[in-house]
């Protein structure tokens, strides 16, 4: 694929400059000076504005890279964690051309510090040792995060009623479907970093080899990567159990103890957990997020969708504005003023 033909996927506007760079540079591993010039004239930027922008930026990489590319964070997390060692070891490790060793500000995923990414796959908790491991490895191209999507959409998208009822009929559809017991897998970037998706498949090879009436899916991340892998088990009419760390060589153990009902000795955190009332983060590392069905059967939309019924967006505007609400961007406009601005406005978008 070309770079001509990467960036035609883009509109000639500037403001698609910083995603125009990303996919120049997923497909070319960097940005020459040549892709850089061909950015600017898809976008309509002066060139200098395109490398002030891509010289900004860390992630992006103007020199071309070796075939593997090794990431080492000593962001603050990492760092009080042995980050700046572990980048010392590799730098004693790494004499070959063929490996790009770079330093990463911050991967984002300090509760598994220390973190190294390799091949475009983080790696967390790493130690010296695992290092040379990973290092000694031969170079592999990272695996997609693991999909489930069982239910999927509605077979058939309702048409006609109004929005209240149409999502009803989606509801309805999504229920029908429930899978009942399920074991959700913490699939978050903590959790992928530390194995998770290694769990997930072993859940689920281990529950079909004994026959047990769970349903084995993704979710993403409940907050207590700190624990990852971690495994929620969900049944109806009972409470949630929440287990982790739970690696593949324990998958086994874990559903052993859930059919004898001995899941304490794998919970964590109930304590942590009980205290807790979460609103915005609700369905957080319950939901499978890669299953819209599951979603509504959480109660997503459903907010979304009354108001569509309700039909009165001065009303929405003026609950905005009495919950304070303001943007995160650090002027922390008030969110109800441009919601009023765009609800005053006389033109179509």
């Amino acid at each position: 694929m070309t770079i001509a033909h990467t960036l035609s996927e883009f509109p000639r506007e500037r403001t698609w400059l910083l995603p125009a760079l990303q996919a120049a540079q997923r497909a070319e591993r960097w940005l020459s000076p040549d892709t850089l010039e061909a950015v600017a004239a898809h976008v309509r930027v002066p060139k200098s504005e395109v490398w002030g922008v891509a010289s900004h930026y860390p992630e992006f990489r103007l020199a071309r890279p070796a075939a593997r590319i090794v990431r080492v964070c000593t962001g603050l997390a990492c760092a009080a964690r042995g980050g700046r060692d572990l980048l010392a070891h590799a730098e004693r490790r790494l004499t070959a051309r063929d490996v790009t060793l770079e330093e990463m500000d911050c991967a984002f995923a300090c509760a598994v510090a220390p973190v190294v990414e390799a091949d475009h796959a983080y790696r967390g908790r790493v130690t010296p040792a695992s290092l040379d491991t990973l290092l000694d490895a031969p170079s592999e191209l990272h695996a997609p995060a693991p999909a489930t999507g069982r239910g999927g959409p509605p077979a058939t998208m309702p048409r006609a009623g109004s929005p209240g009822a149409r999502f009803t009929t989606l509801r309805r559809e999504a229920e029908r479907r429930r899978t009942g017991a399920r074991l959700a897998v913490g699939v978050g970037t903590c959790g992928l970093a530390v194995g998770a998706a290694d769990t997930l498949e072993a859940l689920r090879v281990e529950t079909q080899r004994r026959g047990l009436p769970w349903t084995v899916v993704a979710a993403g991340c409940n907050g207590m990567c700190w624990a990852a892998p971690v495994v929620q088990a969900l049944r109806d009419g009972k409470p949630p159990v929440t287990a982790g760390p739970i690696t593949p060589d324990s998958a086994p153990r874990f559903l052993h103890a859930l059919s004898a009902a001995m899941e304490r000795d794998f919970g964590v955190a109930s304590d942590w957990a009980s205290r807790q009332r979460r609103i915005l983060m609700e369905r957080c590392g319950v939901a499978d997020p890669y299953d819209i069905a599951d979603a509504l059967r959480h109660g997503a939309y459903e907010t979304f969708a009354r108001v569509l019924e309700d039909g009165r967006p001065e009303a929405v505007i003026e609950e905005v504005r009495a919950s304070g609400l303001a943007g995160r961007g650090g002027a922390y406009f008030q969110t109800a003023v441009k919601w009023a601005a765009c609800r005053a406005a006389a033109w179509s978008p």
